[in-house]
């Protein structure tokens, strides 16, 4: 079975697994094939630490179940979740939809894009970071405990890009399983392994800086007052731009708050 990567300076875009060719979405840039399982994949060369203690997946990257995955989901419940590759903290918050997430920007550059690598990691146990932004991570890093927040089974997902967006759309990232070949030749032998975790998950909608809320404006409010004003707002009017009006927040204070120390 033979499957086609490609990986552009924007991308790498393939919905792998779901076929016996992946289909490949990306810019008009001229892309390289790369094939996961030969010598010319790059990304196997940075030797990234596997997130969790689980290699079962749940989802995979790309197209299923009807929609687009930006990432990939491990079957893994309340275990411990480690940093891919060393880095800094860019947020550790949760999203208005209760989904606990960090993001970390990594010290690797892209071979292709030459920007670095941003990681990931959604619906961890609420409250369970052990870092928050600015904070420097090492790979292997304990960082927090796999959960199910935001509404879905127990999973660890992790998506990665290579553009330098904390928040990217569906088609601004790239298969993870990039970075561990010999995981993807398991599963490329298994049936099929989707349970659809992400079914009452709209990543469409609230992954962006606006419906997330970073710990570091949680601080600055007061956990108490916040799970207050959080839990009696509506889902659908959850926001940075109501809650700086709800507590009275100017964004030149939000901006100050969000300085992260370099």
């Amino acid at each position: 079975m033979k499957k086609i990567w490609k990986v552009s300076a924007n991308a790498v875009l393939a919905a792998a697994l779901v076929s016996t060719i992946a289909l490949v979405a990306t810019p008009a840039k001229a892309a390289v094939q790369v094939d996961p399982m030969s010598d010319t994949n790059p990304y196997e060369d940075f030797r990234w630490q596997w997130p969790t203690t689980s290699k079962e997946l749940s989802d995979p990257f790309g197209a299923t179940g009807g929609r687009w995955h930006k990432g990939i989901d491990i079957l893994v419940k309340q275990k411990p979740v480690y940093a891919t590759g060393s880095g800094k903290v860019l947020f550790s918050g949760h999203f208005r939809d209760g989904i606990e997430a960090i993001i970390i920007e990594h010290d690797d550059a892209d071979p292709w894009s030459k920007k670095k690598l941003i990681s990931r990691y959604l619906h961890l146990v609420e409250k369970s970071q052990k870092v928050k932004a600015g904070d420097r991570v090492n790979k292997g890093t304990e960082i927090a405990t796999s959960g199910n927040t935001g509404g879905v089974g127990y999973h660890l997902h992790l998506d990665v890009n290579s553009i330098g967006e904390a928040f990217p759309n569906d088609y601004q990232t790239f298969n993870p399983l990039m970075f561990w070949p010999d995981v993807k030749a398991k599963l490329a032998l298994s049936p099929s392994f989707s349970t659809n975790q992400h079914a009452n998950c709209d990543h469409t909608i609230q992954d962006d800086a606006e419906h997330f809320f970073d710990q570091r404006v949680i601080d600055s409010i007061g956990q108490e007052k916040f799970d207050q004003w959080f839990n009696s707002t509506p889902q659908s009017e959850r926001s940075m731009t109501t809650l700086k009006q709800y507590f009275n927040i100017s964004n030149e204070k939000i901006n100050e708050i969000m300085m992260i120390q370099k």
